[in-house]
């Protein structure tokens, strides 16, 4: 988002950040009021931060209850209290993944604890006088960097004749990071209001994603790959992960106009810059 909008438009208000000139925030420890002095010229805040990992969340539930939702509920209240319209970015985890294709009237349960504190927070909101947005958010994907480690970690055990273990039946809705963005920013600047779907245009299992890639890969180079299919409760996690939270967002689309670039898209860019970079 601040690589977006820049210095002029917008500032970065973070704990750790490569940017030199964003201002330091350590939720646990300060008020947003001690680092935004004058609230006079916010016109919009994004609320970005906290532990998104839900097995971290779960091994240190203490600490992610106080990040995840003690500290958010102190800088919803300080941007309340100066009339700061918000957005709050949820996830898909509020749902228990008995079902799929979810819309924002469906039924919440979280199974585990990342999306029981997500839904505490979209409940407190509802409780306020803030001019709020919630986005919940699908699994967020880029073509190159950290959020782009499942397609890369896939080509590497390519490249190294890894096999694949890949569930079957975990089932969501990727987005691009970028499109995280815009969807944002859109809502923001047409002031929509209320809970909306940030996600991708249509659900996919995570071993539909890898023959994907697979494919894809089969582009620049021979494949020979092993993939070893299994359920998401086969591997050892500290909490129960939902097998199909997948989303729909149209209601987001209708109120933003916003074009979600296709998962397929986002897989090809992906193996593309990764062999660009390789023969480089």
């Amino acid at each position: 988002m601040y690589a977006r909008l820049g210095p002029e438009k917008s500032i970065a208000v973070t704990y750790s950040s490569d940017a030199t000139d964003s201002i330091h925030f350590d939720a646990l420890k300060m008020d947003l009021s001690d680092v935004i002095v004058d609230f006079k010229d916010v016109g919009h805040a994004m609320i970005f931060y906290g532990e998104t990992h839900p097995d971290r969340c779960a091994e240190d539930s203490e600490w992610s209850q106080s990040l995840n939702v003690e500290s958010t509920k102190r800088v919803i209240d300080c941007l309340a209290g100066n009339g700061i319209p918000l957005t709050f970015t949820s996830s898909e985890f509020v749902f228990d993944g008995e079902r799929g294709s979810n819309i924002e009237t469906d039924s919440t349960r979280p199974i585990n604890l990342y999306g029981q504190q997500k839904l505490e927070i979209e409940r407190y909101l509802q409780s306020t006088v803030a001019e709020w947005t919630v986005m919940r958010l699908g699994k967020v994907f880029a073509s190159d960097g950290a959020n782009a480690k499942l397609f890369v970690g896939w080509i590497q055990d390519i490249e190294a004749g890894n096999t694949m273990r890949v569930a079957t039946d975990q089932v969501f809705s990727p987005i691009l990071v970028n499109d995280v963005v815009s969807g944002c920013l859109l809502a923001a600047e047409k002031k929509v209001r209320g809970l909306f779907h940030l996600c991708g245009l249509r659900p996919v299992s995570r071993h539909e994603l890898c023959l994907m890639l697979i494919e894809a890969v089969r582009g620049y180079r021979s494949v020979d790959a092993e993939v070893e299919t299994c359920s998401i409760d086969d591997f050892e996690l500290p909490e129960p992960r939902p097998k199909d939270c997948s989303m729909l967002p149209n209601k987001l689309i209708a109120a933003t106009g916003l074009n979600i670039t296709p998962i397929e898209d986002v897989c090809r860019d992906t193996v593309r810059k990764y062999y660009e970079a390789v023969e480089e």
